[in-house]
């Protein structure tokens, strides 16, 4: 298992990519903005995001 810590938005607030190892599948958690650069970082590793997680409500993440 892989655990990427990226902030991301205008607050930095903190997203990770949870990712296998063997299979690249990944989850992205509370991903809130910047989504481009969550993407490439994926695309870089090979990843295939099969789930999008957020843990709360809060408008810096979803």
């Amino acid at each position: 298992m892989r655990i990427e810590q990226i902030p991301v938005g205008m607050m930095q607030v903190c997203c990770y990519i949870v990712s296998c190892e063997e299979t690249n599948e990944a989850a992205v958690i509370d991903a809130g903005g910047d989504e481009e650069v969550i993407l490439d970082r994926c695309r870089k590793n090979n990843l295939q995001v099969k789930y999008i997680i957020a843990t709360h409500g809060h408008p810096d993440h979803v």
